[in-house]
């Protein structure tokens, strides 16, 4: 029932802006929370779900590209 712009809003603050990979826990329970989001929500608004998608791929690839694997 909210716009886009309050989907981005949140979905911004809710991710780090930058991954410590020296924090294992903390990069880990960012991929675990967005994916078990993501499956526990199938139906919320296709544009919140694309949001998180893209944020969550922006984690795993940062954490790819700093020799992290998940």
């Amino acid at each position: 029932s909210h716009t886009i712009d309050m989907a981005r809003r949140f979905v911004d603050g809710a991710f780090p802006s930058r991954i410590d990979v020296e924090d294992s826990a903390a990069s880990d329970a960012v991929v675990e929370g967005a994916t078990a989001w993501l499956g526990d929500n199938p139906d919320a608004p296709g544009a919140l779900r694309r949001l998180v998608v893209e944020k969550l791929d922006d984690v795993v690839r940062a954490l790819r590209n700093q020799g992290v694997t998940r």
